[in-house]
């Protein structure tokens, strides 16, 4: 009789299973030789340990087919009966767009929005003196003015002093209530400085 070749399955109870050794035994006695459970054959056509490895390849190769005829049907039946793709497209050409805003799509019925056009807010602008420009915040203290035109400050005191001050001078560190400036520091084109409190 003709041997056939064949490993062990048995990977728990068996070293030649777990080394997956090839043996080959009679087809009327085919079990392995260490555990004596059945082979499954190798280099054949159909397995003899009742597994179900060639029905599964059948049944992949009709699986395919079907859908390959299947495909093939569909695509030749749409042809046949779905209409030709040109009627498709007089029908979507006689079809009007429908636009959102009512309009008739043109592109002057919504004016485009120019980047110059869009304006930050406006920061809040210190309080404004005839005599200078002003920089700071609008109360509290850190604003610095520069004289423009002759002025006098009065200074508020029992003394009725005053403070000439001329066109290129400073004003740092002014602290601003009410929109009037209430403390400073005076520095003249020459460098002299001043430091002064309304009020005081």
């Amino acid at each position: 009789m003709a041997k056939l070749k064949g490993i062990c399955k048995n990977i728990d109870g068996c070293d030649l299973a777990a080394d997956k050794v090839e043996q080959e035994a009679e087809k009327s006695n085919f079990v392995c030789s260490e555990c004596g459970k059945p082979l499954t054959q190798v280099g054949g056509t159909k397995p003899t340990d009742g597994g179900n490895g060639g029905s599964n390849k059948m049944l992949l190769i009709i699986i395919v087919a079907v859908v390959l005829i299947g495909g093939g049907a569909g695509a030749w039946f749409g042809g046949l009966f779905g209409g030709s793709s040109e009627t498709q497209e007089q029908v979507a050409d006689s079809i009007p767009p429908i636009f959102p805003d009512g309009g008739n799509g043109e592109t002057d019925s919504i004016p485009p929005v120019e980047p110059d056009t869009i304006k930050p807010d406006p920061k809040p602008v210190g309080p404004k003196f005839s005599w200078g420009k002003y920089s700071g915040p609008t109360e509290g203290f850190g604003g610095e003015l520069k004289v423009t035109r002759q002025h006098s400050i009065d200074l508020g005191n029992t003394r009725g002093e005053v403070i000439d001050v001329y066109p290129g001078d400073v004003i740092k560190n002014i602290k601003i209530t009410n929109g009037k400036i209430v403390q400073g520091v005076l520095i003249r084109t020459d460098g002299t400085q001043k430091t002064f409190t309304i009020g005081v």
